[in-house]
């Protein structure tokens, strides 16, 4: 009797530490997490990826820091008030720099945005570098606090990407099948204890997002970081028209279209065209300001010159191409 009412009060005590433990940890989130918030906390590495190498081209702005960093707590009500507060390409009354939407953004006369129903969608997240030290995503970081943007997997890249595993995938069967069958029984035993790590696993499987990060290194105030990312997202949106102009594949892109057709007739004399547009770029900045009023001209201009320059360095670095 007496051993069975030990148990009983053990049981309701160990019933009663799980409540508090949970009680706690609940207010520990409220704490952490303010109402209303759309920031979201890092809860596992396939979180993360799942949010970064998205299908739904939206970008993700990221927040690395640990809890012991001053710097790190002085950014959080900046970070959160960014996450609230910005809209891409949203006329602002503070900032220096930033896009002012309210003329469509173009490029080749055509706009970047068509419909609002596409403006660039953002998504935020903190990454908690005291849980996450260990894995790439904090281990590859100098210190801390550091702001990435992690730009969307676009379509050209997403076909590399495929390719790329679908390769590793062919050459990995063909390495198998060359060995023998001690050396497979080996191979499959090592295989099976990697699985069991899982998070670590795809760690380092899908580190091409460091490919597609950009950090910001500005002033850590909240109106300076939105004319940033105004500018970082506007960019990459100009490097994916540039990769499907490179890739031949505008896919229905009016922009991209455009830019073929002027990219077509250049094509074969791009050293020359190079000089050519760095020419009229240099008077631009020196004193004619022929572009002063023209945003559309100078962004379709400078755009020409990264995309000749970007042709060359791959016609440089591919053996086939300088064969042709």
């Amino acid at each position: 009797m007496v051993a069975k009412v030990g148990l009983l009060h053990c049981v309701t005590a160990l019933l009663f530490l799980f409540v508090a433990g949970v009680s706690s940890s609940a207010e520990d989130t409220e704490s952490t997490t303010p109402t209303g918030s759309n920031v979201h906390e890092l809860q596992t590495l396939q979180d993360f990826y799942a949010h970064v190498n998205n299908n739904e081209h939206k970008y993700t702005f990221i927040k690395y820091y640990t809890t012991w960093c001053s710097h790190c707590k002085m950014l959080k009500p900046i970070f959160e008030k960014v996450a609230k507060a910005y809209v891409p390409f949203l006329p602002r009354q503070t900032g220096e720099n930033s896009v002012d939407n309210t003329t469509a953004i173009t490029l080749f006369g055509k706009p970047l945005l068509p419909t609002n129903s596409s403006t660039p969608q953002v998504s935020y997240m903190e990454v908690e570098c005291d849980l996450w030290g260990p894995y790439h995503i904090c281990s590859r970081l100098p210190g801390y606090p550091v702001l990435e943007l992690i730009t969307p997997v676009d379509d050209v890249s997403q076909k590399f990407i495929m390719q790329d595993k679908e390769l590793r995938k062919t050459l990995e069967e063909e390495h198998y099948n060359s060995l023998g069958l001690w050396a497979q029984a080996w191979y499959n035993v090592k295989n099976f204890f990697t699985s069991l790590g899982g998070a670590a696993g795809q760690d380092l499987e899908d580190m091409q997002y460091v490919m597609r990060k950009v950090e910001y290194q500005g002033k850590r105030r909240a109106d300076k970081i939105c004319d940033w990312l105004d500018m970082a997202i506007l960019h990459d949106l100009e490097r994916n028209v540039q990769s499907k102009i490179l890739a031949g594949d505008c896919m229905g892109d009016e922009v991209c279209a455009a830019g073929l057709q002027w990219f077509e007739g250049v094509k074969n004399n791009l050293h020359l065209e190079k000089k050519k547009l760095e020419n009229i770029l240099k008077n631009e900045e020196n004193n004619t300001k022929e572009f002063a009023n023209d945003d559309d001209a100078l962004r379709t201009l400078k755009f020409k010159l990264h995309l000749v320059e970007k042709s060359l360095e791959l016609s440089q670095s591919d053996p086939i191409i300088d064969e042709l």
